[in-house]
């Protein structure tokens, strides 16, 4: 996949941009192929054009927990291939010098750099990772670099001012130049992770739940008690049973699926990271579930409830106040149903519904204790 952006072959620049073959990396990995070209042929005045390659594949997790095995297989993979400038995109939350959240490593010898989702935030991530890169990218390919009027004597990465609440900084390792970190530290990375999970589609991953709740809603609905109890109720009672449905049904599936972290990961704001962002997706995606149920109940019983029945039942015809209430009531009951139906979930299926792939791998990795895995954070590349 790639866009020519010159006339000229010859000044044509191969850059690949690579992703795990799902989630929000491959998400951003085809959004930064789709708009770079454009935006790093203006960037640099027209001077060269950009060929940009999506490649897909299951990328190496390094069993320490940080991401020195994606660096380097970038690098091997960029010289077999031939590309100019080779960019990984992961999902994996990484902290720099200083703790602080690592947005990019940059190897501009090797011309790569890998990117880490989390720490760009939640509110627009396309294109604060965007502006980034295009920065990035500039410094990754010679010839651009060099083309550009700059002030140092040597240009440099770190002579940059990168837009938004990033900066860059020299760590004290072999083999990476440059740095981008994040300034607003704890909450960025926080909600970062939080949005990578993308908790809107926790329910996708939970089908025996959605099923038992969606047969239960239709069981309820035609219960005259559920209707007494939904008419009786007011809306402050109602939106606080719902409140307190959900919150025990996220304690529920994180610890009957052992998703708690309570085993050292490195130091108390990491372990904060990991459930912080664990209760976070569930209080979210089982929210958003919820709504959804309610919906599809509200729709129901206009469909399997009779105007007269719940007349005569009432005393009086019932109105959209009084369907929408049971039906609120029924979505309750079915709710608990639907939780309890998680339980016949494998675990497996539920970090995947709740995390992407590669932070799977590394809070199973954590939680297993695996030797060299106590600091999953970190960004230490040995």
């Amino acid at each position: 996949m790639g866009r020519n952006q010159t006339r000229h072959e010859s000044s044509v620049h191969t850059i690949a941009v690579i992703c795990d073959p799902e989630a929000a990396p491959a998400e951003i990995a085809g959004h930064l192929c789709r708009v770079l070209p454009t935006l790093l042929d203006e960037a640099c005045g027209g001077s060269a054009g950009f060929d940009l390659r999506l490649h897909r594949e299951r990328l190496p997790i390094d069993p320490q927990g940080n991401h020195r095995s994606l660096i380097d297989h970038a690098g091997r993979m960029k010289s077999r291939r031939g590309w100019d400038a080779a960019v990984c995109v992961t999902d994996l939350p990484l902290c720099g010098e200083d703790d602080e959240p690592l947005v990019a490593d940059v190897s501009l010898a090797s011309g790569v750099a890998v990117l880490s989702l989390p720490a760009f935030g939640a509110p627009r991530l396309r294109s604060r990772v965007t502006e980034v890169m295009v920065h990035i990218l500039q410094e990754l390919l010679p010839p651009v670099r060099d083309s550009r009027p700059t002030d140092l004597a040597t240009p440099s990465l770190t002579g940059r001012r990168l837009p938004g609440p990033f900066r860059l900084v020299v760590p004290n390792d072999d083999g990476i130049d440059a740095q981008v970190v994040a300034t607003r530290g704890l909450w960025r990375q926080l909600a970062g992770m939080v949005r990578v999970n993308r908790p809107w589609r926790l329910w996708r991953g939970l089908r025996r739940g959605v099923v038992a709740a969606l047969a239960f809603g239709l069981l309820l609905l035609i219960n005259p008690t559920v209707w007494d109890l939904g008419i009786d109720h007011t809306w402050y009672d109602l939106l606080g049973i719902s409140l307190c449905v959900v919150a025990a049904m996220v304690v529920w599936l994180i610890f009957y699926h052992h998703l708690w972290v309570s085993k050292d990961v490195g130091n108390r704001q990491q372990l904060f990271l990991f459930n912080a962002s664990t209760v976070i997706t569930f209080a979210i995606g089982l929210s958003v579930a919820f709504l959804g149920l309610l919906v599809v109940t509200f729709v129901a019983s206009h469909l399997v409830l009779s105007d007269n029945v719940l007349a005569k039942h009432f005393g009086s015809p019932p109105g959209v106040v009084e369907y929408l209430k049971l039906s609120w009531m029924a979505t309750v009951g079915a709710s608990v149903v639907g939780a309890l139906g998680t339980g016949f979930e494998t675990e497996e299926d539920v970090r995947q519904a709740a995390y992407g792939r590669r932070e799977t791998e590394r809070r199973k990795q954590c939680q297993s204790g695996t030797p060299g895995a106590s600091d999953p954070f970190s960004a230490g590349h040995g």
